[in-house]
């Protein structure tokens, strides 16, 4: 969100409508996902100014981390995951995690992956527990520094 007095918060129901108006220039910034946005960047339709990871995509490699462009130890890569109801039986979450990460580690979704500016990293059902558990006290954290409330 950008501060001042001139700026303003617009939320979306999703990407579309929001890339949209980018393009159309009804608003100045959006941050995006890399597969969402690339196609844009790269035929000037938008204008990328920097990716939100610790490192550069090979996909813009030209392309700064905000890190590179002024904003030190910015690190705000996305990810998704998979989750189940809880309750759910151990031997059933051990199983699919073992499927699950056997389709990650083929090498044909890692080529379809690196073609979308994502790659796959597995987890026991543990780590991913963890990952998320600190992720949301992580942006719990953010939003009350930021005094940003869900309307």
């Amino acid at each position: 969100m950008l501060r001042g007095p001139e700026s303003t918060n617009n939320p979306y129901k999703g990407g579309a409508p929001a890339l949209n108006d980018l393009v159309g220039g009804h608003v100045d910034i959006f941050v995006s996902s890399l597969p969402q946005v690339l196609e844009l960047a790269r035929s000037g339709q938008a204008r990328a100014l920097a990716v939100t990871s610790a490192r550069r995509t090979a996909l813009l490699p030209d392309l700064p981390t905000l890190g590179e462009s002024g904003l030190p130890g910015v690190d705000l890569g996305s990810w998704w995951g998979i989750a189940g109801p809880a309750g759910m039986p151990a031997d059933a979450v051990n199983a699919l995690n073992a499927e699950i990460g056997k389709m990650l580690t083929s090498p044909e979704l890692g080529t379809f992956l690196a073609n979308e500016g994502a790659e796959a990293a597995t987890m026991t059902p543990q780590q991913f527990g963890d990952m998320m558990r600190l992720e949301t006290e992580r942006w719990i954290k953010v939003a009350h520094e930021a005094n940003i409330s869900i309307d």
